[in-house]
């Protein structure tokens, strides 16, 4: 089939509306841009919270599969798997009353399983079954 092709001449007008329609038709597309860049930009953050949170709460990671528990944490996730400040531990291995810890050269680790045992050793079913200070 032989395509016609229309040879008229435009009008202003024509020339005006089809301008016109190509503006809104590229408005539409940016508006979709815009929706589509918004979106990548949440996904972003989100992912960012993301590996924000596993970084400064490190305990979900502790659990990895074949963790026993002998795994060496450095001392600002131990705290973070207690719950508890860095300087809180600071404080226990200087004055004593905290869970053992490792030094090897200047740096300071914990072990998980020493942590869950310290944690253990904490644990009371009511509070007159534990003495004041400890």
């Amino acid at each position: 089939m032989a395509r016609t092709i229309d040879h008229s001449p435009r009008t202003m007008d024509s020339l005006f509306r089809e301008l016109g329609t190509l503006a809104e038709k590229r408005s539409e597309l940016l508006t979709a841009e815009a929706r589509l860049w918004a979106h990548a930009a949440r996904l972003l953050s989100d992912t960012a919270e993301v590996v924000t949170s596993t970084l400064h709460h490190p305990s979900t990671s502790f659990t990895a599969a074949g963790d026993d528990g002998k795994h060496l944490l450095p001392v600002d996730d131990a705290a973070a798997y207690l719950s508890l400040s860095r300087a809180t531990l600071d404080k226990w291995r200087v004055q004593g009353g905290g869970p053992e810890f490792v030094r090897i050269g200047r740096r300071i680790f914990y072990r998980r399983n020493v942590l869950e045992k310290f944690i253990s050793g904490k644990t009371y079913p009511h509070t007159s079954a534990y003495e004041r200070g400890s």
